[in-house]
């Protein structure tokens, strides 16, 4: 009897976190199916594990998403369901863009074309990690509450574009 409270006590006392299974990483869409997600962590390893071919299907990404003033954020684009043109060529390429938006909700900055990007037509469906990654530094200067990195994607073949935010929080 002791040995089951002592585990029920146990159990109830540990952070449920410590419980938490991790999150599935997003699926390669097929050829049309154009989705783009933005990924930020406070580590850059992830953006070099995920040129690194010997950690292919196996990049983990801990995500952030709350900063001190003066802490990097190291903010990714990834795209999927690329359309490829037609042979001879058979490219896919893409363009992806980006805007920040404050607490206030007004846009602080915005790059319409941040990346550009043309790779040979895989095999199969991919995820392209677009590059340049983005380091976003909010300084003590800038006020504390939620911002909202918004990308979007646009399929150069197709011109079909696909958006996707992640909010991350200036705490002080």
């Amino acid at each position: 009897m002791r040995k089951s409270l002592l585990a029920v006590i146990l159990f109830l006392l540990i952070p449920a976190q410590t419980f938490a299974l991790p999150t599935p990483g997003p699926k390669a869409n097929p050829p049309g199916d154009l989705s783009v997600m933005v990924v930020a962590s406070e580590s850059v390893q992830y953006l070099e594990d995920w040129v690194n071919p010997s950690m292919v299907n196996r990049v983990s990404i801990s995500r952030v998403t709350k900063v001190k003033p003066d802490q990097v954020a190291y903010c990714g684009f990834i795209i999927t369901g690329l359309t490829p043109s037609p042979e001879p060529t058979s490219t896919i390429q893409y363009s992806v863009g980006f805007r920040l938006i404050g607490p206030s909700g007004d846009i602080l900055f915005q790059v319409p074309e941040y990346a550009k990007g043309q790779l040979n037509n895989p095999d199969k469906p991919i995820l392209v990690m677009a590059d340049p990654a983005l380091d976003l530094i909010l300084e003590a200067t800038d006020p504390a509450g939620a911002y909202r990195l918004e990308a979007i994607a646009t399929d150069l073949f197709t011109g079909k574009r696909a958006r996707d935010s992640y909010e991350i929080t200036l705490v002080k």
